[in-house]
């Protein structure tokens, strides 16, 4: 069941995305820390899709005119607000190491409409010898209506990368 309400949100995202005529924001891979401070809310994403465990952490930066929120069932993610993002980071990174295979945690910088960072988003690094060099979640953020960031998240499908039949043979 979960399965398919999963399907069907992902589906309704990609038309929500299509027809909306808003361009998806821009992230990029963050190695720093040190200069992230102030508050967050932090949002736990964890699901199921196409055989994989599917796990991310976004912490959303407090004080400025977004708030984001995930295009997914209410199941599938958790909102802790008004933490340091110190303990943020923290507790991304405990949420992100329960992930199978997990090898590390990378830091992405999600970028708002005017060029801002709006958010941090976490995601696990996977061991290379199950995925090799690829990552196997796909995000995207988008701007709905005014002060309001959507962000998609799905597994990149293991066939499109060519990883099923090559898991199946082993």
């Amino acid at each position: 069941m979960r399965t398919l309400i999963t399907t069907i949100l992902s589906v309704s995202a990609l038309l929500v995305v299509s027809c909306a005529g808003s361009s998806n924001l821009r992230t990029e891979i963050f190695p720093q820390t040190g200069s992230i401070e102030g508050k967050c809310d932090l949002i736990l994403y964890n699901a199921h899709e196409d055989e994989l465990q599917i796990k991310i952490a976004i912490l959303d930066i407090s004080g400025d005119e977004f708030t984001i929120e995930p295009f997914a069932a209410k199941f599938n993610y958790r909102i802790i607000r008004g933490l340091d993002v110190d303990e943020a980071l923290v507790l991304a990174e405990d949420h992100l190491s329960k992930a199978d295979f997990y090898d590390g945690m990378e830091l992405r910088r999600v970028f708002g409409p005017g060029g801002n960072v709006v958010a941090i988003e976490g995601r696990p690094v996977y061991e290379p010898f199950i995925y090799g060099p690829l990552d196997i979640t796909d995000t995207t953020y988008y701007v709905p209506e005014q002060g309001l960031i959507k962000v998609i998240v799905r597994a990149i499908p293991l066939k499109r990368m060519g990883l099923r039949d090559m898991q199946q043979t082993q």
